[in-house]
């Protein structure tokens, strides 16, 4: 090879690395500006009214989540979405692919929907119950007990059981 040859071959490579550095600098600006325009929400206080039940909030994560020392605090925005309450459900009651649950084997006993700050709530009697946040691809839940339950809740008598419902398969930890 002359010398020309070399040059031109180190100033391309030069040239692909530069540019692969630029875009990644973008990318990571634009997720910035795409996660801060979210997480900076204000918390929200829900109100309710029920007296024996379940209420709480459903929030909305996407992005990067990753903690760091110098990261501002970040709050998740509530979505308006369908809850689904079934009798206290174990992965054997379920059809799962992948992030999503597409069949839930187990009875239904009540529905209800969070508002637009994420708020919700649902009267019921004292028990042991799985909740379910439905999205377009099927059921989402993501918290499970040490005895195989999906999204365990409990509701004692007299007493409403809060919650946050966090909804989360497009984020990163």
């Amino acid at each position: 090879m002359n010398l020309w040859t070399l040059s031109l071959k180190k100033m391309l490579k030069l040239q692909t690395w530069s540019l692969s550095l630029l875009l990644s600098f973008w990318a990571c600006q634009a997720q910035k500006s795409n996660t801060n325009q979210s997480q900076n929400q204000k918390a929200v206080d829900c109100t309710y009214s029920i007296k024996e039940g379940i209420a709480g909030r459903v929030l909305w994560r996407e992005g990067n989540w990753m903690p760091a020392p110098d990261a501002p605090e970040r709050n998740a925005p509530g979505i308006a979405r369908d809850i689904y309450i079934y009798e206290l459900t174990t992965d054997a009651q379920t059809e799962k692919e992948e992030t999503f649950y597409t069949a839930i084997h187990s009875r239904l006993i009540a529905k209800t929907r969070s508002d637009a700050n994420g708020c919700f709530e649902v009267a019921l009697p004292p028990g042991r119950y799985s909740l379910f946040v439905k999205e377009a691809d099927g059921w989402f839940a993501n918290r499970f007990d040490g005895e195989g339950h999906i999204q365990p809740v409990e509701v004692k008598a007299g007493e409403v059981s809060k919650l946050e419902l966090v909804v989360d398969y497009k984020a990163a930890y």
